[in-house]
């Protein structure tokens, strides 16, 4: 499967993301530990992240403190002529 391409169909999307996990476990609450997974995923609903995010409450010990998920929708890109007009401006 390429990760870089968007596979469009009629009804849905199909785009890079990526989920952050903060977690620690019972036994050591003062440490916190981090989880990367990058799969592909339907936004803005990402079932593919909840069914992970439902496997991980049943069958993992570890206690979920917070998560950030980020998808290909998120990245913008800029040409590089604004950017150098940006910077000869305000720097």
């Amino acid at each position: 499967m390429a990760y870089g391409l968007l596979l469009n169909q009629s009804s849905f999307t199909l785009v890079p993301s990526t989920i952050r996990v903060y977690y620690y476990i019972p036994d050591y609450v003062d440490l916190i530990q981090e989880f990367w997974w990058q799969t592909l995923d339907h936004p803005p609903n990402y079932p593919r992240i909840h069914k992970f995010l439902d496997f991980w409450k049943l069958n993992i010990e570890a206690v979920i403190k917070e998560i950030e998920i980020s998808s290909n929708e998120t990245i913008t890109y800029r040409k590089a002529d604004i950017l150098l007009n940006f910077k000869n401006n305000y720097c």
